[in-house]
């Protein structure tokens, strides 16, 4: 059995459900003309609405099926539980036969995320990333520039730098949102400890050659990109700044206030996150029976569809827990042990969650930018966050959809995790979201 450690190192009490919303659920089975009139087929649009929250999907119960006689429906006759909420990597990932890997880090799992993603009329995005990532080390100037905005703002802008949230210098930040609150991007780069930095890090002058119009180019995307960053720091430190008053009004901190500051992260980088209040399950046939899966959020893209229509693609699929757990089963350490290789030791992800989220990975595959090849996927355990790939292929997908589970197979990249209330931590999560906005951005092209 798994040890279920919480984030802090005190315990808070389990929140409150939120209000039920019953939705209607988009079926990947569906044809595009069923769902939206259009047509397209490779890759169908979902469509967006309200669902209900992880805790109230795995509470609430089902009824038995008439067709599975003394099998109830949260069992397939392929022994496969019928929402991913309930799914393990003891049963359903072995019985798919998905190999759990961990990677060294998580630039690691997103370079052999892309280059497995990336194939056929997408390998000139492939070569263009493989060029470009990690950001600090391509040698386009204007990313580089853009990249050095990011990293001065999560170094030394947002100072927060500690391990556990009650840990967090709650006055500190406080006087820091005030200060951020009165004063404008113009004067704050003004103030000797930001304008040295602006001015000095916009010479390239010897990359460039005194090309005085390059080095202006640098100069206008620095200040750009650190007037967009200036208004999101805010949003995540304002999030921040909510949870510490309520711990000091001893209120517990609820999975959904992790949920929102880690999406108010996301989004300093640009990135459209779409949570579960806006997004709708994903529904997958496996044979004859239907599994339901509702993930906390999406990071997606939205790209044109035809004349007058989008769709959104997404590019990362997460998963959102207040507590912290890690271990693994008895059944996955004997198979481990035995030299299975469908189950890897993740040491801080047990069993449970790991199930759950690859079968949230597995549902949205339709739906993902890089079709039915993979997706991205991110594991939140309060501040922590580990970075996820799913590869997989259009023959995985249609092995499930026949029904023929015991011939699919799939791989499940797993990163260290990385703390966002610490400066190295936020560091490194900056190059997987800047190497999230730069593929979008090339797949948009």
């Amino acid at each position: 059995m798994a040890d279920t450690i919480p984030q802090s190192r005190t315990r808070d009490a389990d929140s409150p459900s939120s209000t039920k919303i019953n939705p209607k659920k988009r079926r990947h089975s569906d044809t595009e003309d069923t769902l939206t009139g259009e047509s397209d087929t490779a890759s169908p649009p979902h469509n967006f609405g309200g669902f209900r929250s992880s805790s109230e999907r795995e509470s609430e119960p089902q009824s038995d099926s008439p067709s599975s006689g003394n099998r109830t429906s949260s069992e397939s006759p392929f022994d496969l539980r019928q929402c991913t909420s309930s799914w393990t990597d003891d049963k359903e990932l072995n019985r798919l036969n998905v190999e759990s890997v961990l990677e060294s880090t998580a630039d690691d799992v997103f370079e052999i995320g892309f280059r497995d993603f990336l194939k056929g009329d997408k390998q000139n995005v492939n070569n263009l990333m493989k060029k470009h990532f990690p950001p600090g080390e391509s040698d386009d100037l204007l990313l580089k520039a853009e990249k050095e905005c990011f990293e001065f703002a999560l170094k030394n802008i947002i100072t927060v730098n500690c391990e556990y949230i009650e840990d967090v210098d709650a006055a500190e930040l406080f006087r820091f949102n005030r200060e951020f609150g009165k004063k404008s991007f113009a004067e704050f780069t003004t103030e000797p400890k930001y304008s040295g930095w602006f001015h000095s890090h916009c010479d390239h002058s010897e990359e460039l050659g005194k090309n005085l119009e390059s080095e202006d180019d640098i100069y206008k995307t620095k200040q750009s990109t650190c007037q967009k960053i200036f208004v999101r720091l805010k949003m995540f430190s304002d999030q921040l700044l909510i949870m510490m008053n309520n711990k000091r009004k001893k209120m517990n901190l609820t999975e959904l206030m992790f949920q929102e500051l880690f999406l108010s992260f996301v989004r300093i980088f640009e990135l459209i996150i779409i949570d579960n209040r806006n997004l709708q399950s994903y529904e997958m046939t496996v044979g004859k029976e239907t599994v339901i899966s509702a993930p906390d959020a999406v990071i997606c893209q939205f790209f044109p569809a035809d004349v007058l229509a989008f769709t959104d693609k997404v590019i990362a699929v997460v998963e959102v827990k207040k507590e912290y757990s890690r271990g693994i089963s008895e059944t996955a350490e004997r198979r481990t042990r035995s030299g299975d290789k469908t189950s890897s030791m993740i040491g801080h992800i047990d069993s449970s969650l790991k199930g759950q989220h690859t079968g949230e990975m597995i549902a949205a595959l339709p739906s993902s930018v890089f079709g039915l090849n993979g997706v991205y996927g991110l594991i939140v355990q309060g501040t922590k966050v580990t970075v996820v790939s799913l590869r997989a292929s259009g023959q995985f997908w249609e092995q499930l959809q026949n029904g023929n589970v015991k011939n699919a197979h799939a791989i499940v990249r797993y990163s260290p995790e990385y703390n966002i209330l610490t400066k190295q931590g936020r560091i490194q999560l900056m190059n997987i979201f800047l190497g999230m906005k730069m593929l979008l951005q090339n797949l948009e092209m």
